[in-house]
């Protein structure tokens, strides 16, 4: 959760460019917030919630480029 993370942390995410988020997790809690730069999610559909929502099957490597 970003809410969690260390001042350290943040200091970086809010100087960087762009993203680079690997997992199903960091996709689900990321895009709860607005999106103030690019971000690219690299995941793995391990539930149907969020193969539906990508709309792609379950069990499929995921490359998705957020701007």
């Amino acid at each position: 959760l970003i809410d969690e993370c260390s001042e350290e942390l943040m200091e970086y995410y809010r100087k960087a460019d762009l993203v680079i988020a690997k997992g199903m997790g960091n996709f689900e809690t990321l895009t709860e917030k607005r999106l103030k730069k690019p971000h690219v999610f690299l995941l793995h559909t391990k539930c149907s919630t969020v193969a539906n929502f990508l709309k792609v099957d379950m069990k499929r490597n995921v490359v998705l480029i957020m701007e």
